[in-house]
């Protein structure tokens, strides 16, 4: 039974036009409120958003149409070309280059590649070696390096929490000495 005092007619469900229409409108570089005022009266701008993000997720579904399974086979064919790479950089194994980054995520590797050059540009690199105060390390952002070739590397290991696995700040960046 629908409420008499309900403040607009019920949203309904969204049709394949409609997906297509908020799909368009979102492209174009509507925000939500304008979006649900211009194209869909009888709709929020949250209802469009929560659809808008339904629609997204089921695009880049993987799992959907076997595309998983084809980038898992093509993952482990180039894997070890892949992740040695970046082990020469830093002066790891693929292996455990490839397991911490697995272990991380994406996300966090993205925060601990922002926070030394954060530190950096601020003076302290947050990076503390062996035996040595974290104030008196010197810092040097990628501007300052010049390039990202192999880097040079400190003569004493980077304190991590664990003996076998480095950080991943040590990893991704092993520039503060």
């Amino acid at each position: 039974m629908q409420r008499s005092n309900s403040p607009r007619p019920s949203a309904g469900a969204w049709s394949p036009q409609d997906d297509e229409i908020l799909m368009t409108a979102r492209a174009q570089g509507l925000t939500w409120g304008p979006l649900a005022q211009t194209h869909f009266p009888n709709k929020t701008g949250n209802a469009c958003r929560k659809r808008h993000e339904r629609l997204m997720e089921k695009k880049d579904n993987l799992d959907n149409d076997g595309r998983f399974e084809e980038i898992a086979r093509m993952y482990l064919e180039i894997r070890k070309e892949m992740w040695e790479m970046l082990a020469n950089r830093v002066g790891q194994r693929w292996q455990t280059v490839e397991a911490k980054c697995m272990e991380k995520g994406l996300k966090n590797l993205q925060s601990a590649a922002r926070n030394p050059l954060r530190q950096a540009q601020e003076g302290d690199s947050g990076i503390v070696m062996d035996g040595e105060p974290a104030d008196t390390q010197s810092t040097h952002s990628v501007e300052e390096q010049g390039h990202l070739e192999k880097p040079h590397l400190p003569d004493r290991p980077l304190r991590t929490r664990s003996p076998e696995m480095p950080s991943i700040a040590s990893i991704i960046h092993p520039f503060s000495q």
